[in-house]
């Protein structure tokens, strides 16, 4: 029997078939209760909601700082916009939540410890926010490790600096998110969308990024070598080079971008002096602005689509 937590416009709340709990026509957001099993909590915020399970859905939105979820079972809950600043949400499960505009600044991810032998912290208890939508959500310096952000929707979240070693984010949409200094350690972002993504001075030491999207990338200052890459990107100077990559004034000076394809990337203002582009494809690049003195064009293809052995 579903379960619904609401907040407004209801006369009270509907458990099988009943009526109980009356509440006003505008009852105030610490009204709502949550918890179908032996646990109950008042979702607000700083409440110690701690292992509730809500087998139902929950509407909750507003001020939830610091509100403590850990090893709670919500999934299919809605948060949409709410703010969840330093929660404690480690090894909550969140599987098919809303959480749309979500704030998490601060907020605690990580996976919880188990109870019974044997304690661990692996990705058996992880955070499961597998199909959540996080997008447009604030997440500065989260601690997302290990968490299951499986077909998550991340499109425009704000994640830099944020803590993702060892996240699993197959399939997931990150496009035009920001993780600008994100930590993605052995991170599994096969097949994922990371179109427009901003991964500047991210970590991307043993990372998974086969089958990856990542047309008009923003990077440079990159840690690390990733385990796999999507096919026809590498990592040049600590940036990441491909077809459609924005490397808009990158410093690329002497860089080695030989055989490579490199066809409508943006190249404006960027520093490829004394660069190797012999034999690389850079059919409908930009070169506008940029600083080409010294390029060893070397039958590369021009952005015009000729070859040359002297400039483009």
């Amino acid at each position: 029997m579903i379960v619904k937590a609401v907040l407004a416009g209801v006369a009270g709340v509907l458990v099988a078939g009943a009526l109980v709990a009356p509440v006003s026509a505008t009852p105030a957001p610490h009204h709502v209760v949550i918890g179908t099993g032996g646990k109950t909590c008042v979702l607000r915020a700083h409440a110690d909601c701690r292992e509730v399970v809500h087998r139902g859905v929950v509407y909750r939105q507003g001020d939830l700082t610091g509100v403590r979820l850990a090893r709670a079972k919500l999934p299919g809950a809605d948060f949409t916009g709410a703010i969840l600043d330093r929660a404690n949400l480690r090894g909550i499960n969140l599987r098919g939540a809303q959480l749309a505009g979500v704030r998490m600044r601060h907020a605690d991810l990580r996976p919880a410890w188990k109870r019974a032998f044997p304690r661990t912290t692996w990705a058996s208890c992880s955070p499961d926010c597998e199909n959540a939508d996080l997008s447009n959500a604030n997440l500065v310096d989260g601690d997302l490790a290990n968490t299951d952000l499986t077909g998550a929707n991340l499109t425009g979240a704000n994640l830099t600096a944020a803590t993702m070693d060892y996240v699993i984010g197959t399939g997931a949409n990150f496009t035009a998110t920001t993780m600008v200094g994100a930590n993605l350690y052995m991170a599994t972002l096969t097949n994922a969308n990371l179109t427009g993504a901003n991964l500047s001075h991210a970590s991307l030491k043993y990372a998974y990024l086969d089958g990856a999207t990542l047309a008009y990338v923003v990077s440079g200052g990159l840690v690390g070598t990733p385990a796999t890459m999507a096919k026809g990107w590498s990592i040049v100077n600590g940036y990441l080079v491909g077809p459609y990559a924005n490397l808009s004034s990158a410093s690329l000076s002497g860089a080695n971008l030989s055989g490579l394809n490199l066809s409508n990337v943006n190249f404006g203002m960027a520093d490829l002096s004394g660069a190797n582009l012999s034999g690389a494809n850079l059919t409908g690049a930009s070169l506008t602005g940029a600083n080409v003195s010294g390029v060893n064009w070397y039958k590369a293809t021009c952005p015009n689509g000729k070859v040359t052995t002297t400039t483009c």
